[in-house]
């Protein structure tokens, strides 16, 4: 039985999971829950209102109690916070309950799925009518990272768009940036390419301020946000909203270093605001021609020479030479 449980990759709310916990009082499964990061403790609650075919219909008693115990407002939900070997394994029925146990689409304003390999979409369903998320990172990987090639994710086109289809067309929808995995961006399918045109659209007509109209020299509307094909490298990326901090800056501000900047490396775009705790995005110096840019992180990996498939004679200059 030992082995046959060993090859098994059961979800982590299943039955199996909780048969030894769940004769447990509510105070001491509160009390267990706060050792728990956020995230973990809202997994932890959902795993009370799974019913045996794994669907949950209410959050139970329990749960709630666990979920109510809990200082979080739960606006933000990274799977980052939970331990990678588990967070690896998660299903779109682990991540749907726990949206659906903590009343995600009244309360997430961002949901980053980070590591969730499993994850096929089918689980932000629960989240489907939110006007209240404002940022989505499906990318999976951690800030500053770039996933391997050889990882192998489940994440589907067809169980995720037609949520973020929803998503995008309700009026008041809050929705304010998307990062999108890699593997979609380079294979660039007909259903990717017609929701990006989609997604577009619906930023254009929003007509978003810039976030530094005091150094804007254009009209102080921000347009064009995603990227649709002139730059290949960032097809798919939204190269004028930080990811971190959310604001959105034109292409006329009067200074390059008050533009937002996507870096080559981890494909994550930021403004460079260190008030709002962003990151800088460096620019290659060796040459006019070189599109080359990196984070602050990653010029930290890479120091300051890189090798660059445009100039012979890259140079990012991080600011950090002796």
């Amino acid at each position: 039985m030992n082995s046959k449980m060993a090859t098994r990759r059961e979800p982590y709310h299943s039955t199996i999971s909780i048969t030894n916990i769940t004769h447990l009082s509510d105070e001491l499964l509160v009390s267990i829950s706060s050792y728990l990061s956020e995230t973990s403790v809202a997994l932890f609650a959902s795993i009370f209102s799974t019913t045996s075919d794994m669907t949950i219909t209410a959050p139970s008693k329990t749960s709630l109690a666990i979920v109510s115990s809990c200082i979080s407002n739960w606006e933000v939900i990274d799977f980052l916070d939970i331990d990678k070997e588990l967070r690896m394994r998660l299903t779109d029925d682990d991540i749907g309950g726990l949206l659906f146990c903590i009343d995600a689409v009244h309360k997430v304003k961002r949901l980053k799925l980070t590591h969730c390999f499993q994850f096929t979409g089918k689980g932000l369903d629960h989240i489907r009518d939110s006007v209240v998320l404002e940022q989505i990172d499906l990318s999976l990987a951690s800030q500053n990272e770039s996933l391997d090639e050889d990882v192998e994710i489940q994440i589907s086109e067809e169980d995720t768009l037609p949520t973020l289809l929803n998503l995008i067309g309700q009026a008041d929808s809050s929705l304010k940036q998307l990062q999108f995995p890699q593997k979609w961006r380079d294979e660039k399918s007909d259903m990717f390419c017609r929701f990006l045109r989609n997604y577009n659209r619906v930023l254009n007509s929003r007509r978003s301020p810039c976030s530094r109209p005091q150094h804007c020299r254009g009209n102080g509307i921000c347009q064009n946000d995603l990227e649709l094909g002139v730059e290949e490298m960032l097809f798919g990326i939204q190269k004028l909203t930080c990811l971190k901090c959310l604001d959105i800056t034109c292409q006329q501000c009067s200074s390059e270093n008050l533009q937002p900047s996507t870096c080559s490396g981890c494909k994550q775009t930021y403004c460079g605001y260190n008030g709002n705790g962003c990151q800088v995005i460096f620019h290659c110096e060796g040459s006019d021609s070189c599109q080359i840019k990196q984070c602050t992180t990653c010029c930290s990996m890479y120091r300051d020479h890189l090798d660059c498939y445009i100039c012979d004679d890259c140079y990012i200059d991080s600011g950090d030479d002796e």
